[in-house]
């Protein structure tokens, strides 16, 4: 594991070791001198009438600086892996790995929002945001594209939603990266949380829940959950269910796609946002 010391307390996002294949091609993510020739994407609020543009590099560009403060990587003397840490002029911390025995791509991004943040209304909203960015964007609009895709060309992708951490993740076969980092990206630029797909995903969320609730781990979680101090955000029912996103707040006359848009444009901004990022050079 890498420990990463500075003066600002970084965090950095999980470390998702996708990997990349020595003979990836120019027109895939490469490094040089040191910096990632990469994809700019933009984030903006998601609303009908107003967009907020905010300027973020899912990977650092080698044409946008790092700020001045830097991140020094200490490792094992046996890790044949290379690792820079820079934080972009926009507030975005990335991890750049080096990795020459790598055969695959791949890239976590993670966002400094989970379940601690669900308004009381709505648990599980974190989580059924998560959900929600996989089905659709404006450049993608086709749902379930993005997997589609990665499956097609060796990679897979997942996300998890903790208690305060949201983390995206990929990895597929090098030639593909650069189309796999370009959808990825317009979760966080153009998702289009359709009426629709909001509707409908309330179903996967609940059956995720069923699946979950008989395993061992949730059982035991659930039991700390029950001793802990009864005004903390850990006691709350963070993964969702039907009832807690679509029953109970209808009842109450609770626009949940409304809070759902407020939520993503609230927490999901350059500065919560970190990447890692994997490649064989």
């Amino acid at each position: 594991p890498v420990r990463l010391q500075t003066a600002s307390d970084l965090k950095c996002v999980p470390l998702f070791v996708g990997v990349i294949s020595p003979k990836f091609t120019q027109s895939a993510v490469t490094v040089t001198g040191g910096l990632w020739r990469s994809v700019r994407v933009d984030t903006h609020s998601t609303s009908r009438t107003s967009h907020s543009s905010h300027s973020i590099d899912l990977m650092a560009a080698a044409t946008a600086a790092p700020t001045p403060e830097r991140v020094t990587p200490v490792k094992s003397q046996h890790d044949d892996q290379e690792y820079r840490c820079i934080t972009l002029g926009n507030g975005m911390q990335c991890v750049l790995v080096s990795d020459p025995t790598a055969d695959k791509a791949g890239v976590s991004v993670d966002v400094g929002v989970g379940k601690f943040q669900d308004p009381p209304e709505i648990p599980g909203l974190a989580h059924f945001c998560e959900h929600m960015l996989f089905l659709g964007t404006k450049k993608y609009p086709v749902e379930n594209s993005y997997s589609s895709f990665l499956g097609a060309h060796g990679g897979r992708s997942n996300a998890s939603t903790g208690y305060e951490h949201t983390n995206y993740y990929l990895d597929v076969l090098p030639e593909h990266l650069e189309e796999a980092v370009d959808r990825v990206s317009q979760f966080f630029k153009y998702p289009l949380f359709t009426p629709s797909a909001t509707d409908r995903e309330v179903n996967a969320v609940h059956n995720e829940h069923l699946k979950n609730k008989i395993k061992d781990a949730r059982k035991i979680g659930q039991v700390i959950r029950s001793l802990a101090n009864a005004n903390h955000p850990i006691v709350r029912f963070g993964s969702g269910n039907k009832e807690t996103i679509e029953t109970i707040p209808k009842a109450k006359g609770v626009d949940v796609r409304a809070h759902l848009l407020r939520f993503y444009r609230t927490y999901y901004h350059p500065k919560a946002i970190k990447l890692v990022t994997n490649n064989a050079l």
